[in-house]
């Protein structure tokens, strides 16, 4: 067994990746689809989900802004973007994430993610 598939034996977590893109229209307009409408290039892909950064505050005079950052764990053969949105579903509880730029070794890829959240 290689080290990659020694450690995948550790990723209980399962994540879905949609990347943007473009389309045309018949009437010749673009359209950019990104977030959960992009485009689905990787379905149920064993992950491992680090802990949280336990939420970051910026405020400002309208809204609070809460973001934690994760890191994501997965298979080196897989090929994450920056800015694909990930759906990643850990211990029964669901995360939609914005990816970073994906750093891949022999034996994982690490991605830092995160998941920003707005409330007025």
């Amino acid at each position: 067994m290689s080290e990659a598939e020694i450690l995948a034996l550790t990723y209980y977590d399962k994540m879905s990746v949609y990347r943007p893109f473009k389309d045309t229209l018949p009437t010749g307009e673009s359209v950019f689809y990104k977030g959960l409408d992009g485009k689905k290039i990787y379905d149920d892909i064993p992950c491992a989900l680090s802990s949280f950064s336990n939420g970051k505050s910026n405020k400002n005079d309208v809204n609070v802004k809460i973001e934690s950052d994760y890191k994501l764990f997965y298979d080196p053969k897989i090929s994450v973007e920056k800015n694909d949105t990930i759906v990643c579903t850990h211990e029964g509880t669901r995360y939609v994430l914005v990816a970073g730029k994906q750093y891949t070794l022999p034996s994982h890829a690490e991605l830092p993610v995160l998941e920003g959240k707005n409330t007025a």
